[in-house]
């Protein structure tokens, strides 16, 4: 089994740093309960219309694949809480204007 975890950041935010932030983390994994070995930061998959999506794939036990996605969305927003890396939510701009 795969867990699958998609994250989107800001376009903001400095792509670089964040795959780097993400492979750290991810290497901090051992004590997971279900994972069978470190997961890989494949990349940027998406240019969205708020944000750039990035996915993360790791090899899990059987039926234990949404457990661990939930930990690692946990650890990915706490460890972006602590690197100020913004994760978007999407925002209109509206135009008044006067006729």
């Amino acid at each position: 089994m795969n867990a699958i975890v998609e994250i989107d950041v800001g376009y903001e935010e400095n792509i670089e740093e964040v795959l780097a932030v993400l492979k750290n983390e991810m290497e901090q994994t051992e004590n997971v309960p279900g994972l069978l070995q470190t997961p890989e930061v494949l990349g940027v998959v998406g240019l969205n219309e708020s944000a750039v999506r990035v996915r993360i794939v790791g090899k899990c036990q059987v039926k234990k694949n949404w457990a661990v996605e939930r930990e690692l969305r946990v650890r990915i927003k706490q460890r972006f809480d602590q690197e100020q890396i913004s994760i978007p939510f999407p925002q209109r701009t509206v135009h008044i204007t006067k006729e």
